[in-house]
């Protein structure tokens, strides 16, 4: 691999997170973690991190929607990010389910909140261009 390339790839990575960030920050300022509620306690940025990556994905909206996130790979030694920031959104369901996958891009993202909304966990799985796939477990609390 060139080293320009390594770098552009880099500086592109870099963009897209700030670019979510300035599609998050707002969102934030209008959720409310604090809250004895389950469903509302959901409500704010989430981050976690795994042996293949790292995720952050907010939820607004009294804690029953994802308005962004952002996923951030390696597979087959190349490093990608999947970003989805304003506009579009993910339902959080009744039993506190939630699905970010886009098979379009080879990637599995799926998750659940526990029963006071404090702690959410689920599978991860990123199949590459080339067909390598790596996959596991993910998990974060607040």
């Amino acid at each position: 691999m060139r080293r320009g390339s390594s770098f552009y790839r880099r500086v592109l990575l870099a963009s897209a997170l700030l670019c979510l960030a300035a599609c998050v920050v707002p969102c934030i300022a209008g959720c409310s973690s604090g809250s004895d509620n389950p469903t509302q306690a959901r409500a704010g940025t989430w981050r976690g991190e795994t042996e293949f990556g790292s995720f952050l994905f907010t939820v607004c909206e009294g804690g029953r929607k994802i308005t962004a996130y952002a996923l951030e790979y390696t597979t087959g030694g190349t490093t990608q990010a999947l970003a989805l920031g304003g506009g579009d959104e993910v339902l959080i369901d009744k039993e506190g389910s939630f699905d970010l996958s886009r098979p379009e891009a080879g990637v599995t993202f799926r998750g659940q909140f526990s029963e006071d909304g404090k702690s959410a966990s689920g599978v991860w799985e990123i199949t590459s261009p080339g067909g390598d796939t790596v996959s596991g477990a993910w998990a974060t609390e607040r």
